[in-house]
């Protein structure tokens, strides 16, 4: 994606300090072709996230789930370009 370095780290850092630890409190069965992609989903509805980022086609097919929008990394970084212009 042509950033620097020292943006991405700068990035990374900002991750991992809002980055919080959770315990799914439902199992899901969404994904039938993959059925360990549907932990990514339990961990993000039990986070409350609004969005997963992957490269996984399994969930790249859902594009939303339960208000979870599901991007990949290329729709991630154009999201973020449209909310945060100058760090990408």
């Amino acid at each position: 994606y042509s950033l620097p370095e020292n943006d991405i780290q700068r990035f990374l850092r900002l991750l991992r300090r809002q980055a919080i630890e959770v315990e799914p409190s439902e199992k899901l069965s969404v994904i039938t072709r993959d059925p360990t992609d549907d932990r990514y989903l339990e961990c993000a509805l039990a986070g409350e996230a609004t969005v997963i980022v992957s490269g996984d086609r399994h969930l790249l097919d859902l594009g939303e789930y339960r208000g979870v929008q599901i991007l990949s990394p290329a729709g991630f970084i154009a999201f973020l370009k449209t909310v945060l212009p100058r760090l990408v």
